[in-house]
This record gives structure tokens, sequence and C-alpha cells, in this order.
């Protein structure tokens, strides 16, 4: 049942999680909310692993209303509010993306650290964070120019690219060549602020229109005025353009962050059996929660989350040197449809019957094409020996500064001090 009005006054915050087919009516009752000074909390996603699951794992199900729809946005309030949704295109990661267990590499599940989070030194949201866990996300770019200040809370990098949904929800390792880079970074969590306009500029998009052929004439109006003004009607209450208090506005571009299965790890208490953070996608929801409802006291108190620190640097040498031997690769497969043109034109130009490889023009393009494909083959295997040498050259720094450099370091501070005290107590 949907309700006629939402009021700020009793409803503290509105959460909004995965609005599949969401309708204009609904959409229109929270843009009143928010111009009236209301603090709205949205998880859209581009890809819900919840909702695909719902659906016993069938996507395509869920696509023709056979269950909950895998993709949701909020389309007449986004582009109401200055904010463009990607849809349900994937955004994948090269420098944030996940190795998983069996050797795969996960471009579209992003393991967030810190400096995913522009504001965290500043922003009490998301300060006490050390890592998030986004799964299958889309993506937000802001528009602007639409009355509230935006501020990015989590965000990509930049090595980043809009993909199929199919092909990275089943992990396809295949774009990890071919994705590509948009050099831009996408924001995975915004927080809108201030007088907001309505996005609705034509008003309420289920108000009755009032047809000429329905208007009652002069006469019977007459009539029945009397009557009327007896009546007690109730008034639907007025439209607004503009706010009239500040609102607020968290958008998130996933959904399945807070899913259990991605955000706590279940362990056993004696018969009880309980849960604990993997990563701080439960305290950053909460901490929004605490803003929203004005109580800040316990943002700075959550437990800390067990914290995955990536190997950053490794993983962007890696991105580096996929999307050149992607690019190689491409390079590769374009010489080879070209010369496979190539062949066929000429086949259709030999005399029927003759033997293609008896012709010496057709032999001289097949030998240097071949000679092309050892030579690309080369320069990929020399890319990803040289990607090795550099994982290796950086894995002994780390052993040489772990095994020898630290210890020496506190040896050397720890003769220091025995030595000042030693001079200090002879000194007396």
């Amino acid at each position: 049942m949907t309700p006629t009005e939402l009021d700020p006054e009793k409803i503290t915050a509105l959460i909004l999680i995965h609005p599949a087919g969401i309708t204009p009516e609904v959409e229109f009752l929270i843009d009143q909310y928010v111009l009236k000074g209301g603090t709205v909390i949205a998880c859209i996603d581009a890809f819900s692993f919840v909702a695909e699951q719902s659906s016993g794992g069938n996507s395509l199900a869920a696509q023709q209303d056979q269950g909950t729809p895998t993709s949701s946005t909020l389309p007449t309030l986004l582009a109401g509010w200055g904010v463009k949704y990607s849809g349900s295109k994937i955004v994948a990661d090269r420098k944030y993306a996940t190795p998983l267990q069996d050797g795969r590499i996960g471009v579209a599940l992003l393991n967030l650290p810190e400096d995913s989070m522009p504001q965290r030194e500043d922003d009490l949201i998301t300060k006490s964070l050390d890592n998030l866990y986004f799964i299958f996300s889309g993506g937000f770019t802001v528009e602007g120019g639409k009355g509230p200040a935006t501020r990015s809370l989590v965000r990509t990098s930049k090595n980043t690219a809009l993909v199929s949904s199919f092909q990275a929800s089943r992990i396809d390792q295949s774009l990890l060549t071919s994705m590509g880079s948009a050099d831009k970074a996408y924001d995975l969590v915004l927080h809108l602020s201030g007088n907001f306009n309505t996005a609705f500029p034509d008003g309420d998009p289920n108000a009755p229109a009032e047809k000429e052929s329905e208007k009652p004439d002069d006469s019977a109006t007459a009539e029945t005025d009397s009557e009327t003004e007896k009546e007690e009607t109730p008034t639907a209450p007025p439209t607004l353009k503009k706010a009239t208090k500040p609102g607020n506005v968290f958008l998130f571009a996933d959904s399945d962050f807070i899913y259990d299965q991605f955000a706590f790890q279940p362990f056993q208490f004696g018969n009880t059996r309980m849960f604990s953070p993997t990563n701080g996608n439960s305290s950053l929801l909460l901490n929004v929660l605490d803003q929203a409802t004005g109580s800040p006291h316990l943002i700075g108190s959550r437990s800390r989350a067990s914290s995955r620190r990536p190997f950053t640097l490794i993983q962007e040498m890696e991105s580096r040197s996929e999307q050149k031997t992607g690019e190689k690769e491409a390079e590769l497969n374009k010489k080879l449809e070209e010369a496979n043109q190539r062949l066929t034109a000429l086949q259709s130009q030999l005399p029927e019957g003759s033997n293609i490889l008896q012709d010496p023009q057709v032999q001289a393009e097949a030998k240097k094409f071949q000679l092309q494909i050892r030579e690309n083959s080369k320069k990929i295997r020399e890319l990803q020996k040289d990607l090795k040498k550099e994982k290796d050259a950086l894995t002994a720094t780390v052993i040489s500064l772990n095994v020898l450099v630290v210890p020496i370091l506190v040896a050397a501070i720890g003769i220091g001090v025995l030595g000042r005290r030693r001079l200090a107590a002879a000194a007396r």
C-alpha cells in the first residue's frame, strides 16, 4: 500500500534498498519529502546479486517479471538532482579488483581501501573506516546545477570502465584485457544536501487531469454550489516546487554491500551463532544513519572490522600490464581479421578449382601474417616477464625491509637510548 504523504516530522530517515520497478507516484512522494527537509538513504544497484539469487540464480527470469529485477534506479529523482547513474552497466576497476581464491580476478568486485574515500580525513562518516567491499556496483556521475551541494564519500580509481552485467557477474576473465579504461572516476557513495528543487516541475504525475468534456455546465454548477459548500471536502497537501527546509540524500551505487554474505562473517559462540564484520560496510551504513538522525556521538565508537589491506601497488602494476597486453591482443586480433579478409578476397579472385595454397601471392601473404603473429606473441610474453620481474623485485624489497632494515633500525634506536642513559648516569 502506497502512503499518500511522507512527513519528515514523523519519519526521520527514509531508507530505500534496491527499489526495483519504483513508480512515478512513489518517486513524487519522496521528492516532496525531501523538499520538506527529509533525509533519504537510497541503495540502488546496477546488478543485484541478492535479487538474482532470489530468482534461482537466473537473471533472465528476473528480467522477465518472474522475480525481483536485478537492476534498480530512481530515474526521475536522479535527473532532477543532477546525478547520472550507469543504469545496468557495472563499474569495473582494475586498481581495486579483488583476487579470488581460485586465481581469478574480480574486476567488478571492488575492495575499496582508505584512498577510495576522498573525505576520510574530515568526514565523520568515513573517518574510522579502513576498507569497504562493493559487489557488481553501478556508478554515479555528478552533472550539477540542480540545486543541492554534492560530496563524494566513496569513489573508484580512474582505471575504470563500464562493462556488461552479464560478463561481470560471471567473473569473465576476458574483461581484464578487453575492458579498456575510461580514465574517469565514478562515485559510489554520494551525499547531496541543501535546498532541493522539485524533480516534478509539472506537479504530481498521478493527479487527475480535468478534461473539457467532463466539466459541468454552469446551470448544474449553480444548483449544487450550496450543497457543495456545506460538505467538508479533504484538501490534498500542497505540491512544493522548492524546498521549505534543507534536505539530505545519501546515494549508494550498490545494494548488496550490506548483505550478510558480503558484510559479515558468522562464528559459533557456544550454542549461539553470531556475526562479526568482515569490512567497513555495516559501519558505513550505521554512520550514515547516525548522521541522518542527528546522533554523531556513536560514529567514532564503532568496533573496527577486520580490515583487508590489498597490495595496491602490485595490483596497479598488474593492471597496467594487463591493459598493455589487452591492447596488443586486440591489435593482433584486428590483424588476424584483416588477413582473413584479404585471403578471402584473393580466394574469390582465383579461377574455379584452383588451390589457394598454390598461389604465390597468397603464400607470401600467409607467411607475412604468421611472422606478425610470432612477433606480437613474443612482445606479449616479454610484457608478462617484465611484470613478473617487477613483482619479484618489489617482493624482495619488502622482504629485505622486514628481515634486515627494520630489525637493524630497532637495534640502532635501542643502542642509542641505552648510550644516552649511560651518559646521563655518568654525568651524575
